[in-house]
């Protein structure tokens, strides 16, 4: 439940699509207000390496994620951080 609050704390919403999703930019904000983008462990380029094995394409073609993209987003910084 407290992941799907953060989601939409941090989510945009396609009028054309009614879709609700969250931009790479406001994934990024979550994890720095988070204290999981430390900088250290997990960085921005680190964080774009993941999403482009996630989702298989290349790391600048990753925009939005739904919100299952990004529960399975955070389970892979998971077990990035605490492999």
């Amino acid at each position: 439940m407290k992941l799907k609050q953060l989601f939409l704390n941090y989510c945009d919403f396609s009028i054309e699509s009614g879709e609700i999703y969250i931009t790479q930019t406001n994934l990024i904000r979550l994890l720095k207000d988070s204290f999981i983008l430390d900088g250290k462990q997990l960085t921005i380029n680190k964080l774009s390496i993941l999403l482009s094995k996630e989702f298989k394409v290349p790391a600048n073609h990753v925009k939005s994620l739904t919100f299952e993209q990004y529960l399975n987003t955070i389970l892979r910084i998971a077990e990035f951080k605490d492999p």
